[in-house]
């Protein structure tokens, strides 16, 4: 896991696309994040917590050995 400190007028969905590519894990950074939820902007120096994640391997990308 690792932290963010914000800026003045961060929103959390930026956050979470600059450093994940996409707003899929927004759940897991806001059940990491609950106290901040009342906010749709942050101001400077609010701590958030980025949980380490991966997407998901879609069926079509998935490799097997045999057919």
């Amino acid at each position: 896991m690792s932290d963010y400190i914000s800026v003045d007028g961060d929103r959390l969905d930026t956050i979470v696309y600059a450093k994940y590519g996409t707003l899929e894990p927004i759940m897991i950074v806001i059940e990491a994040n609950s106290h901040i939820l009342d906010r749709s902007t942050l101001s400077a120096g609010v701590i958030i917590k980025l949980p380490e994640w991966s997407a998901p391997i879609k069926k079509e990308e998935a490799k097997t050995l045999w057919n």
